[in-house]
Parts: C-alpha cells; structure tokens; sequence
C-alpha cells in the first residue's frame, strides 16, 4: 500500500455516512473530464434543487489539507451554489487516483447525458487508468504473465464496455 493511500485511509470515515460539506471546502478532481453548461436544462436542475435540496450525494475524497476533491457530483455542487444552498451533501471515500477516475467516469457516463467529446475524452481516461493499473501490478509481480500491450489494450476495452453497458466496439470507436 502506497503512502497516498494511507493517507486517505487515515482521513475518511470508517463507515460511508452522508455529509454536508461547505463549498469552500470542495474542488475538483484533477483528473475531471466534464463540463457543467448552464444551459436551460442546468437551470431546471437549479430549481428542483431549491424545491428538494440535493438528493443525491456527491462522492468525495479527502485531499489531505483539510478539503475534499469531488470525484462525482459537480453539477449537484455548482446547482446547490447557484439554489443557495450552503453545503453539498457527499459520501467520503478514501480512493486512490486510479479508482477515483473509474468512479467519475462510470457515474458521469451511466448517469446523465453527455457529449460525444465528453464521453470519449471519459473513456480514454479510464481506459489509460486501467493499463497504468495493470502495468502496476505485472511490475509488482502480481501478474506474473508478459502480455503485449496489444492483448493488455483489448483487455482493457472489454473492462471499460462491460462497466459502461456498451460493446467493445462502441468504446474502440
């Protein structure tokens, strides 16, 4: 276990809770791939969030200096900022950069409509994060088989297709 992720064990809670969190101690995920437009749709989000509040949590990971990266839930944070609601309500989780990146993506990509760029930019992401992870664990001695990258990137595809419901060939393309 590396050092960063001991780190964000010592700093999330033991048991997945929701909490408020102000929005001054959120940011985002270095590793974000989406874009919130203001658009009409944005502004309807807006409205059911001053009718309801945020209903669903943002998933969140401490950053180590006494805030929090949001790995899913932008949209939900910028709606509370723009409903006036102090806080966003999210679940802490201690992940590391590569399950982070697989989070955001496979909660962007399932649930809500996104662009074509977006979710291609999103795949390539997950898809470079698989392969970093498994180059990984074949150096570490895990994987003790010597794959060509060839074998390892269609492995890679058939992961990133089943997690996003869609065929290896829609995530090739």
């Amino acid at each position: 276990s590396s050092a960063a992720s001991d780190v964000y064990k010592r700093q999330a809670p033991e048991e997945e809770k929701v909490i408020r969190i102000p929005h001054d101690k959120l940011h985002s995920f270095k590793g974000h791939t989406f874009n919130v437009e203001k658009n009409a749709k944005f502004m309807a989000f807006v409205a059911s969030i001053r009718a309801h509040g945020v209903t669903q949590p943002a998933i969140v990971r401490p950053d180590g200096k006494d805030s929090y990266e949001i790995v899913s839930g932008h949209r939900r944070d910028l709606g509370g900022i723009e409903a006036g609601i102090p806080y966003t309500p999210c679940i802490v989780r201690s992940l590391n950069d590569e399950q982070a990146i697989q989070q955001m993506v496979e909660d962007n990509v399932n649930n809500r409509d996104i662009s074509t760029m977006e979710l291609a930019r999103s795949l390539k992401v997950q898809l470079d994060s698989i392969k970093r992870q498994g180059a990984r664990e074949e150096l570490s001695g895990k994987d003790l088989t010597s794959e060509t990258d060839e074998k390892i990137s269609k492995r890679s595809n058939e992961i990133i297709a089943e997690r996003n419901g869609m065929s290896v060939k829609q995530v090739q393309r």
